[in-house]
């Protein structure tokens, strides 16, 4: 049995979506990477007679999960594959030229050869977990430069510190001089 799928290259303003029916070529589209464009790209499903397609997209991270959220609350079979499982793929056809439009169709002709497994989104609490340790990551980054910063900080200071204390040092211990007169 030949499955509809319909392949997504995901940018972050942008979605390339390229349907097949089976191995044929079916349709394909442009849409903004919103709210709007997840509603218009539904409204396109529609008007295609692709209620039931396998959607497949590229993990591409936070740009690629609204939509696949979208599509899937709507009751679509939604697959989010390993970039490298795709780009090997296009290796096997020989597919030299690369560009979104291309990039949609080989993610969906990689959909009808291979049937990826079904997309679960994660529960509610583990998206707002994935949420925190991704906003995480860079404040323990941010963190460690200003430690950094702050050990090269006191390390400048103790120079200072110490050239200054040895000058003093060195002024009180030198015998002071009483100016001598001279007398001709």
């Amino acid at each position: 049995m030949s499955i509809t799928a319909l392949g997504i290259d995901v940018g972050k303003a942008k979605l390339y979506v390229c349907l097949m029916s089976g191995k044929h070529y079916q349709a394909a589209a442009v849409f903004e990477n919103m709210e709007e464009g997840h509603h218009q790209l539904e409204q396109w499903l529609v008007e295609q007679a692709a209620l039931s397609a396998h959607v497949c997209l590229e993990a591409t991270g936070q740009y690629g999960y609204r939509v696949a959220y979208h599509l899937h609350h709507l009751g679509y079979c939604v697959s989010i594959v390993n970039p490298t499982r795709i780009k090997g793929f296009a290796v096997s056809l020989m597919q030299r030229s690369k560009s979104d439009h291309i990039d949609a169709k080989v993610i969906a002709q990689f959909c009808v050869a291979l049937e990826p497994e079904r997309w679960q989104p994660p529960l509610e609490e583990q998206q707002n977990l994935q949420e925190l340790m991704r906003r995480l990551s860079p404040i323990e980054s941010i963190l460690h430069q200003e430690k950094n910063r702050e050990a090269w900080a006191n390390r400048v200071c103790n120079v200072v510190c110490v050239r200054s204390q040895k000058t003093k040092i060195i002024s009180s211990t030198k015998p002071q001089q009483q100016p001598t007169e001279v007398y001709s």
